[in-house]
C-alpha cells in the first residue's frame, strides 16, 4: 500500500523535508503542535498561507547560499524581503482572534528577527 502524498504548504520548499520538519527545525516542536491545533479551525487558510510563506522565505534563504549572499550584498533586496515578511506577519496579527495564533506569531517574529540579525552580521563575520 502506497503512503498518502503529503500536501505541502510551505512555498519554495523543494527539499525532502516536509512542512513539519521545516517548522520544527526553524520554530520548534511546540510551534508545530500549535499549528496543527489551529489547522482544524481554519476558515479561509489565508493566515496559514502567510505564516508558511514567512517560514518558507527564511528557510530557502538560509538553505541557499546564493540567495543568502544576495541579501548580504543588496540592501534594497534585504529591505524588500524584511518589509514583506513584516507585512505578512502584520496581516496575520490583524486577523488573529485566537491565542494560539499570537503564540505562533511571537515565534515567527523571533525567527525573522534572528534571521535579520544573521544577515546583517554576515559581512562582519567574513
Amino acid at each position: 500500500m502506497a503512503a498518502a502524498a503529503t500536501y505541502r504548504e510551505i512555498p519554495f520548499n523543494y527539499t525532502s523535508a516536509d512542512d513539519r520538519l521545516v517548522v520544527v527545525h526553524l520554530l520548534g516542536e511546540q510551534t508545530w503542535e500549535r499549528l496543527e491545533a489551529l489547522r482544524s479551525r481554519r476558515v479561509t487558510g489565508r493566515s496559514a498561507r502567510l505564516l508558511f510563506r514567512v517560514v518558507g522565505a527564511v528557510f530557502i534563504h538560509r538553505r541557499n547560499a546564493f540567495l543568502f549572499q544576495e541579501l548580504v550584498d543588496s540592501a534594497p533586496r534585504r529591505r524588500r524581503l524584511f518589509r514583506s515578511l513584516a507585512a505578512d506577519l502584520e496581516a496575520v496579527e490583524r486577523a488573529a482572534g485566537e491565542p494560539l495564533v499570537h503564540e505562533v506569531l511571537a515565534a515567527s517574529r523571533a525567527l525573522v528577527g534572528d534571521f535579520e540579525r544573521e544577515v546583517a552580521g554576515a559581512a562582519a563575520e567574513r
